[in-house]
């Protein structure tokens, strides 16, 4: 059974008791018919966030699973955390734009997967973020001529071939002192 021309239903205008068929739409209001006639329908999912960015969940007390993968809304705040919908929110986890990770602003337990990148201040996730992350070899000098070893006290071995950094030093001459042992031979 169809919507009239005035987005009214036979049930409501005319009292003919009908049962309308899933899936049922949203108008061009952004109601349901759930919660604007009080025709009792389940919304399956998947169900797509409404043009302001809200669940309908959230806006109209339809209770729905929202399936993975739910992505980050326009103000980088995740489904979870804003509407309190819960939600597995799937690896591999992107920084936000102002690189911070979900687990660490949204409480959302997540293990982000190498390889880790260092953030624009040559910090390490693991370091800054307190996520339990294995940082892969070949692991780079940062822009201040250290170690990640020695700055961030993260524990990596890092391969040969090993390059001399700006100031002509090799990584085995800098840090001589037992903290990276490496068997980099000098030609």
């Amino acid at each position: 059974m169809r919507w009239n021309e005035q987005g009214q239903s036979a049930q409501k205008e005319y009292s003919i008791k009908v049962k309308y068929a899933p899936p049922m739409r949203w108008n061009k209001h952004g109601k349901s018919a759930q919660k604007e006639y009080g025709i009792k329908v389940k919304y399956t999912p998947s169900m797509r966030w409404n043009e302001h960015g809200k669940s309908a969940w959230k806006k109209y007390g339809i209770k729905v699973k929202y399936a993975p993968s739910m992505q980050w809304n326009e103000r980088g705040k995740s489904a979870w955390k804003e509407y309190g919908i819960k939600a597995k929110y799937a690896p591999a986890m992107q920084w936000n734009e102002r690189d911070e990770s979900a687990q660490k602003k949204y409480g959302i337990k997540a293990k982000y997967a190498p390889a880790m990148q260092w953030n624009e201040c040559g910090k390490s996730a693991w370091k800054e973020y307190g996520i339990e992350g294995k940082y892969t070899p070949s692991m780079k000098w940062n822009k201040h001529g250290k170690s990640a070893w020695k700055k961030y006290g993260i524990k990596v071995k890092y391969a040969p071939p090993m390059r001399w950094n700006k100031h002509g030093k090799s990584a085995e001459g800098i840090w001589h002192q037992g903290q990276i042992r490496t068997s980099y031979e000098m030609e």
